[in-house]
């Protein structure tokens, strides 16, 4: 579900087809608070990176007698990633993915800066 998830919204956006975005949408007008919307493609860049991860963490799963006693931590250090990255975003207002697009993708490929997820 999480890798479907980040794979929605990166490719739609925000809350068209997602199923935790629809619910936390819904639950935002259930206790009437204001989103607060975010860029989108520094957020799309980082829906890839936790669609990556995700999928990573199956291909781990799936592949757990191959690795052998090597699936453990592997799967444990994708999974605290993953788990860090949007225990940051949720608790702290730090988006890894936005932080990564503004200071390593948008010098390489000379994009606009996004100047909402800039660190000061």
């Amino acid at each position: 579900i999480i890798a479907f998830e980040y794979l929605v919204a990166a490719t739609f956006g925000i809350a068209s087809f997602a199923p935790i975005s629809i619910m936390s949408t819904v639950i935002s007008y259930v206790f009437h608070k204001t989103p607060n919307w975010k860029p989108a493609r520094p957020m799309r860049f980082a829906w890839c990176i936790g669609f990556a991860l995700a999928t990573c963490i199956l291909a781990i799963y799936l592949c757990r007698e191959l690795l052998g006693s090597a699936f453990k931590p592997l799967i444990t250090a994708f999974l605290a990633m993953l788990n860090l990255a949007t225990w940051m975003e949720s608790s702290l207002g730090f988006c890894v993915g936005c932080f990564i697009f503004n200071y390593a993708v948008v010098p390489l490929c000379g994009l606009e800066e996004c100047v909402e997820c800039k660190l000061n």
